[in-house]
């Protein structure tokens, strides 16, 4: 699997187990609904279309429930198409003699003199100059043909809309009832929308995570605070590139995904990742480019939309931004980690001293987490191993998944210190004896939250540990330079030292240019190693090379 993860939205084109289970090996992690395109009932057809299909062991892929909310449309009574004739002055309100009428009619008693109104994707462009009880008066900047229901955006202007609709409501109660796992919130301005959206959750009965969608010029102004109440952000660049100059998208998905990590939160970038293959086999070479430069930015998740909803190559779309993406991440290693933290310090020390033993010792990490904080905040960091996340609420399992080379591990704990729920992780079986773990976790792990704690761990029976050099090395040992096993332990000076052994183990000082020589020959070599018991002959041992540790 990709340390960056995908997202493939559902739709006629991919609708089928079949589809889904090869997306799924092809590394989509997480499957969205756009409920603009659906009914209610989908949610339900899709947790049917999901049940048994696992991305790995027992656990499947989340589901995302993706909100119109509340979004702007502009009517022409009567005509299918409206001529819009540039420098003309037109009414909008909300009906009666208004020219365009702008729904929903809230909008019309917040429009102020000097503001923008952007039709249709911005190919039309009017400027309020007066406002009165019956609406306002725009002065069009350009002409064009609009169609009925176009939509509208009113770039830097802080609506008050509410953070959802009715219809909006439906999906979500629907959404909570089948147990999802994130809800994107659409056209997200302030901290105040996510805040006000998570309580409607609550008092539903929902846990669901929330993934605030960041596409319009408020809602880039407020990143800030929305990041600090949200689980993720969405770069939504369809949106961001109407509100925006087009030259300054590129440089706002760098900053949001960077800000998203100082909150120690994911990111994902949408729209138009792969738009060409909806209608071809083969990408373009720009598309390509922009899948790099995103995992370049250091994006967590790159999302399909219109792709494998409604594309004419859904299976080959995933395969494509699959074999882009491992190729990227096979000529990169080191991604940069946020130069400033801006949640919880202590939290944030440790995991950066889980960080810096992982590079160092080039060994995986082990996340205790019951809220899934302690992931999110290590994922942001990038560190060197793979994150392997354990905790106690299993309705946290797939959306682990989404988050960057992090991988979900479902097993049941029963211990209550992070001593008693280390030992059943050692014991499980999950890890190779001799593996080394770095374990970062809460303590105590159930009652409390918060990360407060990293230790190292070797999977195994320790038996002895001596001075280290070359690869490291398992394999059985013996005590006869002709035996059978595969690592040597020398318990006398002078003795016969096979050099067809993958590793040797003396028990004394060897000679530093014996050691040298060994090593040159790709051989293990522990000097002065001092036993807690002498191994038996035939017996299975691992020597560590960072810290010359031996065990069984």
């Amino acid at each position: 699997m990709n340390r960056t993860r995908f997202i493939s939205t559902l739709g006629p084109s991919c609708f089928d187990r079949k589809s889904v289970r090869e997306m799924v090996k092809l590394g989509s992690t997480s499957f969205r609904i756009n409920i603009a395109h659906v009914e209610p009932g989908y949610v339900t057809e899709t947790r049917k279309l999901l049940k048994g299909i696992k991305v790995s062991g027992n656990i499947g892929p989340s589901i995302i429930v993706d909100l119109k909310g509340p979004e702007i449309r502009a009517r022409f009574p009567g005509v299918k198409e409206f001529s819009i004739i540039g420098n003309k002055i037109y009414r909008v309100g909300e009906g009666g003699s208004a020219d365009v009428i702008l729904t929903p009619g809230d909008v019309i008693s917040q429009l102020e003199e000097g503001d923008v109104i952007l039709l249709s994707d911005g190919r039309i462009r009017m400027r309020v100059v007066s406002s009165d009880g019956n609406g306002v008066k725009v002065r069009a900047r350009n002409s064009g043909v609009i169609r009925n229901n176009a939509r509208v955006n009113i770039p830097d202007k802080e609506l008050n809309l509410g953070a959802i609709t009715e219809r909006d409501e439906i999906f979500l109660r629907e959404g909570i009832k089948e147990g999802v796992d994130f809800f994107a919130l659409s056209f997200v301005q302030s901290a105040k929308n996510v805040e006000e959206f998570r309580g409607k959750i609550e008092e539903l009965g929902g846990d669901q995570f929330i993934i605030s969608k960041i596409e319009t010029k408020t809602g880039l102004r407020n990143s800030d605070s929305i990041c600090r109440v949200s689980d993720m952000i969405m770069v939504a660049r369809g949106d961001l590139g109407v509100e925006m100059p087009l030259e300054e998208i590129s440089v706002v998905q760098k900053n949001l995904i960077h800000r998203a990590h100082s909150y120690g939160i994911p990111s994902i970038v949408a729209t138009q990742i792969l738009e060409s293959m909806i209608e071809n086999e083969t990408p373009t070479r720009a598309e390509i480019n922009d899948i790099s430069n995103a995992i370049f930015d250091g994006a967590d998740i790159l999302m399909l939309s219109e792709e494998t909803a409604v594309g004419k190559n859904p299976i080959r779309a995933v395969q494509v931004l699959n074999s882009v993406t491992r190729y990227v991440e096979s000529k990169v290693r080191d991604f940069p980690e946020p130069e400033e933290f801006l949640g919880n310090k202590i939290a944030y020390a440790v995991a950066k001293s889980a960080k810096i033993l992982s590079s160092e010792t080039e060994k995986d990490i082990v996340a205790l987490t019951r809220s899934g904080s302690t992931v999110k905040m290590l994922s942001a960091l990038r560190p060197y191993g793979k994150i392997f996340a354990i905790t106690s609420n299993r309705r946290l399992l797939s959306r682990f998944y989404l988050y960057n080379d992090t991988y979900p591990i479902d097993i049941e704990i029963k211990g209550e210190s992070v001593a008693d729920i280390t030992e059943e992780i050692l014991a499980s079986g999950l890890f190779e004896k001799g593996t080394m773990l770095i374990i970062t976790s809460g303590e105590p792990y159930f009652p409390f939250g918060g990360t407060n704690d990293v230790r190292c761990v070797i999977v195994g029976d320790f038996i002895g540990r001596g001075y280290a050099a070359g690869p490291g090395c398992s394999g059985r040992v013996t005590y006869n330079p002709r035996g059978k096993g595969t690592i040597f332990i020398s318990t006398k000076p002078g003795e016969l030292i096979p050099e067809q052994m993958d590793g040797i183990i003396f028990s004394y000082r060897a000679p530093l240019s014996m050691m040298e020589n060994l090593v040159k020959k790709g051989k293990t070599v522990v000097s002065s190693a001092i036993f807690r018991r002498m191994p038996e002959e035939g017996e299975r041992i691992t020597v560590d090379k960072h810290n010359g540790m031996i065990f069984h």
